[in-house]
């Protein structure tokens, strides 16, 4: 379970309990800050549920104060701003030196609510759908209050909220594919501000085969909330067992093979090299976004000459797809280690990045923030929105 899905279990079960919560999101950010705009952190009467915003120093300024600041509003959310830029700032200084700020929105999630954004994200995320929210986060226009939402399904479904200047923003969100602050009514110090928020579904990760070294990779990625298939045969006893127990679905490798999309993440480790032969006839053909083969380079070679006599009327293979041998070169060893080099070599592709060490990377930690543009702005050229 990773923190998303935490989060969204420790809120069900303060719902099932009609237990009020308070939620804090970050919904904006300026400089270097721990976590990026979207981050969430879930309290209740007692204290923290689940979720961080920060590396420690403003979650213990929020259980001090959070609950307090709402009440405070007449219950009503407030978006509160917490900066480290400044000199001798008391809150951040001793115990961050990051030098950024962050907008964080404070909100009561009342028991009674007949939806609110955490439980319209865990439909979507049931679904296996992306979505879009958009959050008013500054505003003096009492239609259009500070907190109000509306949260757009990938399937175009308008769940939460209903306020119809709203949902521009969320459509130019689900087309990008990114999250932005978004200015309703041009810019300048009387604009509406919203945070339009992108939130993809859980990366699908198919894997073929049933050995015991699958179990670690599958352990790891659904520690990570992907949604796992396994592809092979069933069996009453060992490897296949386990398998069947921890994935969220077991098939026959030709069925899986057949249901990959151009977002799957696909792992071939059957250790049968007619079977391997056999599947990436398939994969290959299908271009899924993560392609890897288990095994040395010399099998991998045998088996790309062994594809191109079948496969004569392919002038090229998608090479760069094949992640052949599979993972980052970490010296792993046991297949916990392998595991974990696979599985980080694919979060890396779905981030878009190389897999280097941090310490000589020359980009940033994480991407820039979005800059506040107005909703007829186009994004940058190249973006998925362009």
């Amino acid at each position: 379970m990773n923190e998303f899905q935490a989060l969204l279990a420790a809120a069900a079960e303060l719902r099932a309990a009609r237990r009020r919560a308070l939620l804090a999101t970050i919904v904006r950010t300026r400089g270097s800050t721990y976590r990026r705009p979207g981050a969430r952190l879930l309290l209740d009467e007692n204290g923290w549920r689940a979720g961080t915003v920060s590396g420690g120093c403003l979650e213990a300024e929020l259980l001090e104060s959070a609950w307090q600041r709402v009440t405070a509003n007449g219950g009503r959310p407030v978006a509160l701003e917490y900066d480290t830029v400044r000199d001798g700032d008391l809150l951040w200084g001793h115990g961050s030196g990051c030098g950024g700020a962050a907008t964080v929105l404070l909100e009561f999630l009342p028991p009674e609510a007949p939806a609110d954004v955490l439980t319209f994200l865990a439909d979507c995320r049931a679904r296996r759908q992306g979505a879009a929210v958009m959050t008013v986060v500054r505003s003096d226009d009492e239609e259009l209050p500070v907190g109000e939402r509306l949260g757009l399904a990938a399937d175009g479904r308008a769940e939460l909220g209903n306020h119809r200047r709203l949902l521009p923003g969320a459509r130019a969100a689900l087309r990008a594919q990114r999250s932005r602050s978004v200015a309703l009514d041009g810019a300048g110090e009387d604009a509406v501000e919203a945070f339009a928020e992108y939130v993809p579904p859980p990366p699908a990760l198919v894997i073929f085969g049933t050995g015991h070294d699958a179990v670690p990779v599958v352990r790891l990625a659904r520690s990570l909330g992907w949604r796992v298939t396994v592809g092979g045969r069933r069996g009453t006893h060992g490897a296949a067992q386990t398998l069947a127990a921890l994935a969220d679905d077991f098939q026959s490798a030709a069925a899986v093979a057949e249901a990959v999309q151009a977002d799957t993440l696909a792992l071939v480790m059957t250790h049968h090299y007619l079977e391997d032969l056999s599947l990436l006839q398939t994969l290959i053909q299908r271009a899924p976004r993560y392609l890897g083969l288990l095994g040395p380079a010399a099998r991998r070679d045998r088996l790309l000459r062994d594809l191109r006599k079948l496969m004569p009327a392919a002038t090229a293979l998608p090479l760069p797809r094949l992640h052949a041998p599979a993972g980052l070169d970490l010296g792993a060893e046991s297949p916990e280690e392998i595991a974990l080099s696979i599985v980080a070599e694919m979060q890396a592709v779905l981030a878009g990045r190389v897999g280097g060490s941090l310490c000589v990377s020359q980009q940033p930690i994480h991407p820039p923030a979005a800059e506040t543009r107005a909703l007829d702005e186009p994004e940058e050229c190249g973006s998925a929105a362009a």
